[in-house]
């Protein structure tokens, strides 16, 4: 079964987790802090595979600078945030920050103190709805349909990452190998970036007799190119990094 994560089952995950890095050398250097690593700050949505033990987990985070810059080789994928003018009033909306914290249009409302903030007054500041941002809609053009900054939230258009979301720390335990949770925990990344208008990226080490590689490939996603990491392996040694993008659906 394929759920959402819940912070009880954080534990679990680093247990399985360990199992898979001394199977696989996944991750390639064992984080200081595991269960910071697989819950990030920057994490919109995450889920794990329970049947009933943890057998596999994958997240979507908020895109990376660097993620960003690569998928821009792909047509449609890597739009940048906008910075919006102060509002009506004066006080500045800071729209990019708010985004790199995941925060949705009703969190920004609530957080400036006006809950029944309507796109209209959003729109006046200049604020660029995220989600919207490949048709370049402005807040202040959706104000047609009369929907306000919650009901946004509502329909989770947040202000997380501008149609694209950056796919990561996804595994599989050993004993759950040959039974498709790879291919199910994928699924279920697509279906909800589908809900959210998202494309996703994603970043993999490149190494030939990885699996993950040939799972990417014949599931749709498109290589766009390689890089060298900023990081190294445990012994120095450089990494180069395979870069994969899906584009939201049409």
């Amino acid at each position: 079964m394929i759920r959402q994560r819940v912070p009880a089952d954080l534990d679990n995950c680093v247990r399985a987790l360990r199992a898979v890095h001394e199977a696989d050398g996944y991750p390639v250097n064992w984080p200081a802090d595991p269960g910071r690593w697989l819950n990030p700050p920057e994490t919109l949505a995450a889920w794990v595979c329970a049947d009933p033990q943890l057998g596999g987990h994958v997240l979507v985070s908020s895109v990376s600078e660097a993620a960003r810059s690569a998928a821009t080789a792909v047509s449609g994928l890597g739009r940048s945030p906008v910075t919006p003018s102060p509002g009506a009033a004066g006080r500045p909306l800071t729209v990019p920050s708010l985004g790199e914290l995941g925060r949705s249009f009703a969190a920004a409302a609530s957080s400036h103190g006006e809950a029944g903030l309507t796109v209209a007054v959003a729109g006046e500041a200049g604020l660029t709805v995220a989600v919207a941002g490949e048709a370049g809609l402005t807040v202040a053009a959706a104000c047609e349909a009369g929907l306000t900054v919650a009901a946004a939230c509502e329909a989770g258009r947040s202000l997380a990452a501008p149609g694209l979301g950056e796919v990561g720390r996804l595994f599989v335990v050993p004993s759950h190998r040959g039974r498709g949770v790879g291919l199910r925990l994928l699924a279920q990344v697509r279906e909800w970036a589908a809900v959210q208008g998202l494309g996703l990226v994603l970043e993999v080490v490149d190494d030939s007799r990885g699996a993950a590689i040939a799972l990417y490939e014949r599931t749709g996603w498109t290589y766009t190119g390689t890089s060298a990491a900023d990081w190294t392996g445990p012994g120095g040694e450089p990494v180069r990094i395979r870069h994969y993008s899906l584009p939201s659906p049409a």
